[in-house]
Protein backbone atom coordinates (compact mmCIF):
# COMPACT_ATOMS: atom_id res chain seq x y z
CA UNK A 1 0.00 0.00 0.00
CA UNK A 2 1.30 3.04 -0.77
CA UNK A 3 0.83 6.09 1.67
CA UNK A 4 2.46 8.86 -0.33
CA UNK A 5 -0.18 10.98 -3.13
CA UNK A 6 -0.91 8.69 -6.18
CA UNK A 7 0.37 11.77 -8.19
CA UNK A 8 3.23 12.13 -6.88
CA UNK A 9 6.49 11.21 -9.02
CA UNK A 10 9.45 11.08 -6.82
CA UNK A 11 11.56 10.36 -9.29
CA UNK A 12 13.61 8.29 -7.56
CA UNK A 13 13.90 4.52 -8.12
CA UNK A 14 13.88 2.87 -4.33
CA UNK A 15 16.21 -0.06 -3.24
CA UNK A 16 16.72 -2.28 -0.76
CA UNK A 17 17.75 -1.12 2.79
CA UNK A 18 21.58 -0.98 2.80
CA UNK A 19 22.11 -0.43 -0.65
CA UNK A 20 20.51 3.34 -1.21
CA UNK A 21 23.69 5.87 -1.95
CA UNK A 22 23.71 8.92 0.13
CA UNK A 23 24.93 12.34 -0.57
CA UNK A 24 26.72 13.20 2.06
CA UNK A 25 29.33 11.39 4.39
CA UNK A 26 26.60 9.10 7.08
CA UNK A 27 26.95 9.77 10.96
CA UNK A 28 27.05 6.53 12.84
CA UNK A 29 24.68 4.87 15.18
CA UNK A 30 21.38 6.91 14.03
CA UNK A 31 17.96 5.74 15.24
CA UNK A 32 14.61 6.75 14.42
CA UNK A 33 13.54 8.34 17.94
CA UNK A 34 16.45 10.41 18.38
CA UNK A 35 17.13 11.41 15.00
CA UNK A 36 14.69 10.65 12.26
CA UNK A 37 11.18 10.95 14.18
CA UNK A 38 12.18 14.80 14.55
CA UNK A 39 12.97 15.55 11.14
CA UNK A 40 8.73 15.40 10.97
CA UNK A 41 6.90 18.60 11.95
CA UNK A 42 3.27 18.75 12.95
CA UNK A 43 1.80 19.41 9.70
CA UNK A 44 3.84 16.61 7.73
CA UNK A 45 2.78 14.59 10.94
CA UNK A 46 -0.74 15.37 10.62
CA UNK A 47 -0.75 16.08 7.09
CA UNK A 48 0.21 12.09 6.61
CA UNK A 49 -1.87 10.58 9.27
CA UNK A 50 -5.34 11.42 7.11
CA UNK A 51 -3.40 9.56 4.66
CA UNK A 52 -2.84 6.27 6.97
CA UNK A 53 0.93 6.49 7.70
CA UNK A 54 1.47 7.80 11.62
CA UNK A 55 5.05 9.21 11.28
CA UNK A 56 5.31 8.53 15.33
CA UNK A 57 5.04 4.92 14.61
CA UNK A 58 8.54 3.68 13.88
CA UNK A 59 6.77 0.22 12.30
CA UNK A 60 5.05 2.35 9.90
CA UNK A 61 7.78 4.73 9.11
CA UNK A 62 10.24 1.47 8.56
CA UNK A 63 7.98 -0.03 6.49
CA UNK A 64 7.23 3.31 3.98
CA UNK A 65 11.09 4.61 4.47
CA UNK A 66 12.61 4.53 1.12
CA UNK A 67 9.20 5.18 -0.20
CA UNK A 68 9.56 8.53 2.41
CA UNK A 69 13.18 9.60 0.98
CA UNK A 70 11.91 9.23 -2.31
CA UNK A 71 8.80 12.40 -2.01
CA UNK A 72 11.66 13.86 0.17
CA UNK A 73 14.22 13.82 -1.95
CA UNK A 74 12.28 15.00 -4.83
CA UNK A 75 10.56 17.75 -2.89
CA UNK A 76 7.29 16.09 -3.05
CA UNK A 77 6.88 15.81 0.41
CA UNK A 78 5.93 18.17 2.52
CA UNK A 79 2.81 19.63 0.80
CA UNK A 80 2.65 22.77 1.59
CA UNK A 81 6.04 22.98 3.82
CA UNK A 82 9.57 24.07 3.38
CA UNK A 83 11.12 21.20 1.58
CA UNK A 84 13.68 19.30 3.84
CA UNK A 85 17.48 20.51 3.96
CA UNK A 86 20.27 18.12 2.17
CA UNK A 87 21.18 17.53 5.56
CA UNK A 88 17.87 16.05 6.62
CA UNK A 89 17.75 14.34 3.50
CA UNK A 90 20.93 12.95 3.98
CA UNK A 91 20.27 12.23 7.44
CA UNK A 92 17.30 9.88 6.22
CA UNK A 93 19.28 7.94 3.78
CA UNK A 94 21.97 7.10 6.02
CA UNK A 95 19.44 5.87 8.85
CA UNK A 96 17.79 3.44 5.72
CA UNK A 97 21.48 2.73 5.14
CA UNK A 98 22.20 1.83 9.22
CA UNK A 99 19.12 -0.71 9.14
CA UNK A 100 16.31 1.59 10.06
CA UNK A 101 16.90 1.47 14.26
CA UNK A 102 14.66 2.36 16.31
Amino acid sequence: MSYIDADADPKEETKDEGTIPCDLPCTPGLGYQKDIFPLFNEHEIDCMNRQGLNLADYGQVKTAATEILGVVKSGVMPKGGPRWSAEMVNTFCCWIQQGCQP
